[in-house]
């Protein structure tokens, strides 16, 4: 019943677009709504319907072509901040498997009047013909480039580098030298995920990094994990124990842990700066709180600690993750930081769960392109570890 038409073009399948986040004014939120659902008032999900109608308006306009659809999909925005595609688009590619791929900076030769696209071509052009970088322009761009330079262009004067980075290709034995295992973490493939470069710096140069007088996050995150792998297996020995203890006592434990991996980890010298007490008074009361949390939720579970830090790799006694690529494999390594359990007759469910000092959600976009893959990784192997079980979920 709808008008045909030739041809339609679906822009933005990216996933900062589509689905469109949408700013809530409601005046109850998400977690208010499955509350009160749950005591038996009905109360429809607007995020819901507000992305149900988005991808019905999807459905609708991919039936209106009668000879060709055509999905873009930006690899980074004007400020070359790289982009994922929308988790839509990849069940499109699952739909249509044999979908065309096309790199369409191939056609933007043909727009002859983008100030943007000029600005880029030129910069382009200068850094692969720097002999020569003038008779490559047409006359259109040199134009535009002498207007540029007359309004002393920051790109420009900074030269490609700074607009427009661009990497060349290692040979393979250089690369094999650089990256000699076949063994990496799952941390490793977010980094090369989120920007192929970083993971070039991190995990191929190395550089040494100068000391610091200052406590870093990174030590902070590292007393965090320490303090409760020691709590965990203390729960895990003596659960009882943490039932029968009183606020008091409670604080006394955990900060017993928090002592002795602060002075494990941070020198005489730097522990006794003011500022650093500052930070680590700040770090422990925080740490503390989050223990205490996670004190209360395992007395409230069915669920109990099984593993605290599994370890799983070669040589581990939990196996590697296995990636075969064709002409080689390559092992997903790494730490779990819990692992809880409730058994029944003939199955056992288990989470897995990861400490984050800072703020972390799950993103399945992210996910699906790669980025966000630890909890499901971590869930999988320890899946795989412990027989007869079912995954049950994953948490920060």
């Amino acid at each position: 019943r709808m008008n045909k038409t030739k041809i339609v073009f679906i822009l933005g399948l990216n996933d900062n677009y589509f689905p469109s986040v949408k700013n809530s004014t409601d005046i109850i939120n998400e977690k208010e709504r499955l509350l009160l659902n749950a005591s038996g008032l009905d109360f429809p999900s607007q995020d819901e319907e507000f992305k149900a109608e988005e991808l019905m308006n999807l459905y609708t306009n991919l039936f209106k072509a009668s000879s060709q659809l055509v999905f873009l999909v930006s690899y980074s925005d004007s400020s070359n901040t790289s982009l994922t595609k929308s988790i839509y688009f990849k069940q499109l590619e699952r739909i249509f498997p044999k979908v065309k791929k096309v790199d369409g900076v191939a056609y933007l030769d043909n727009i002859k009047y983008s100030k943007y696209l000029n600005k880029k071509n030129i910069i382009e052009k200068l850094s692969n013909n720097q002999g020569d970088f003038i008779s490559s322009l047409n006359e259109f761009e040199k134009s535009y480039l002498s207007r540029l330079i007359g309004k002393k262009d920051k790109d420009i004067e900074a030269g490609f580098e700074k607009y427009l980075p661009r990497t060349r290709t290692l040979e393979e034995d250089t690369l094999n030298r650089i990256y000699n295992s076949n063994t990496i973490s799952v941390s490793r493939v977010e980094t090369y995920a989120k920007c192929p470069y970083k993971h070039f710096i991190r995990y191929g140069i190395k550089p040494e990094e100068i000391g610091d007088f200052d406590i870093e996050k990174r030590e902070i995150g590292n007393l965090a994990h320490k303090t409760l792998y020691n709590y965990v297996r203390e729960f895990q020995k003596h659960p009882d124990k943490f039932k029968s203890m009183d606020d008091v006592q409670f604080r006394e434990e955990i900060y017993s842990y928090l002592n002795d991996g602060s002075l494990d980890m941070i020198d005489e010298t730097r522990s006794s700066n003011k500022r650093n007490k500052v930070i680590m008074k700040i770090a422990k009361k925080s740490i503390f709180t989050g223990i205490k949390n996670v004190n209360r939720q395992l007395l409230l579970s069915d669920f109990t600690p099984t593993f605290a830090e599994a370890k799983f790799g070669k040589g581990k006694s939990i196996p590697a993750l296995i990636i075969d690529l064709g002409d080689r494999q390559i092992e997903i390594e790494g730490i779990i930081d819990r692992v809880d359990t409730l058994k029944h007759e003939d199955k056992t469910d288990l989470i897995v769960i990861d400490y984050k000092t800072g703020s972390q959600t799950f993103d399945l976009t992210l996910s699906v392109n790669g980025i966000d893959v630890q909890l499901p990784v971590y869930l999988k192997v320890a899946s795989e570890a412990i027989k007869d079980s079912r995954p049950a979920g994953f948490f920060y």
